[in-house]
């Protein structure tokens, strides 16, 4: 599989529902006007998904530019580092 150098809302929201279907035993699948905070991640659940995230768009993230990030989407706006 080939890095793309982006970041999508599409790839946040694929990276999201694999990182979801992987820890937890029940998971409905979530779009990209998902609010974050209904998601409940822990530290482990947020690590995975940022390295998801950069291994899938080739990027390194700024895991700071995380703060104010309202939904799935807005997963697409993070920072490069």
């Amino acid at each position: 599989m080939t890095t793309q150098a982006e970041l999508t809302v599409e790839l946040a929201v694929d990276a999201v529902n694999e990182v979801l279907a992987n820890k937890r035993a029940r998971v409905d699948d979530v779009s990209a006007s998902t609010p974050i905070e209904s998601l409940d991640f822990d530290s482990l659940e947020v690590a995975e998904l940022f390295a998801t995230l950069e291994e899938r768009s080739g990027l390194e993230l700024d895991p700071d530019s995380a703060q104010d990030l309202e939904t799935v989407a807005d997963l697409a706006t993070l920072r490069v580092v």
